[in-house]
């Protein structure tokens, strides 16, 4: 299938790195960078390649349909780099997402571990300046950490229903 996107890759098709490999050499062609020598570090929901020539991480999407993540998962990213939250970066040098063959592809700085290693302090640190930000720009869900396990519970058998409505807000 054809469209705006490109090719849309079939929800089936494969998902490997030399499946990949063709959008992740496009992808960097386009962003003005070289994919010659990119390691492959993970292959799962994204592939993502460290460049050996540029300290860059390059994740690709499976298909289409996560561009809408991509691209919150963008803006979460440069809101955070605005606050001055230590997180990964986005490589604002490319204008991005880029789509690929139906892939959304996104480009970050590599980061490399550090001496020393965080300790419970420095996670603390983090977390109150995460919580002391202003609103967050982008579109985001609302958080709802039993949502999932209360429905798992609701379609279980044998489970009597008043026993976890109580507990959440699941339609009585």
């Amino acid at each position: 299938m054809t469209g705006i996107l490109g090719r849309v890759p079939d929800a089936a098709a494969e998902f490997s790195s030399s499946a990949v490999a063709p959008v992740l050499a496009e992808a960097c062609a386009r962003a003005g960078l070289s994919s010659h020598g990119a390691e492959l570090l993970r292959l799962g929901e994204n592939a993502i390649y460290r460049l050996a020539g540029a300290p860059v991480v390059v994740r690709i999407a499976r298909s289409a349909d996560r561009l809408g993540r991509v691209e919150k998962e963008l803006c979460v990213a440069r809101w955070l780099a605005g606050a001055g939250v230590p997180a990964v970066r986005v490589q604002e040098e490319i204008d991005q997402p880029l789509v690929v063959d139906g892939h959304p592809v996104s480009f970050w700085h590599a980061v490399t571990g550090g001496d020393p290693e965080p300790a419970q302090a420095d996670l603390a640190r983090l977390l109150a300046s995460f919580h002391s930000l202003a609103d967050c720009p982008c579109q985001l869900a609302a958080f709802d950490p039993l949502g999932p396990s209360v429905l798992r519970l609701a379609r279980a058998s044998g489970v009597a229903a008043n026993s976890f409505r109580m507990a959440s807000n699941a339609p009585t």
